[in-house]
């Protein structure tokens, strides 16, 4: 997964602090791709572990 928007591009839009830390602001889409990218990784490196996992269990 990589990043969906261009950081400088979307920093040169920013005008206002709310467009940087408001409800929908550029922080919080920058926080929302990169902890989609940390688990993704997460699940990626220890797919194997969590089957096992949950085939022991499955009752």
């Amino acid at each position: 997964m990589q990043i969906s928007f261009n950081i400088d591009e979307e920093l040169k839009k920013c005008k206002t602090i709310e467009e940087l830390t408001g409800k929908n602001g550029l922080f919080k889409r920058m926080l929302k791709e990169i902890t989609e990218q940390i688990l993704d990784a997460y699940l990626k490196v220890n797919e194997k572990s969590i089957v096992k996992a949950q085939e022991n269990s499955i009752v």
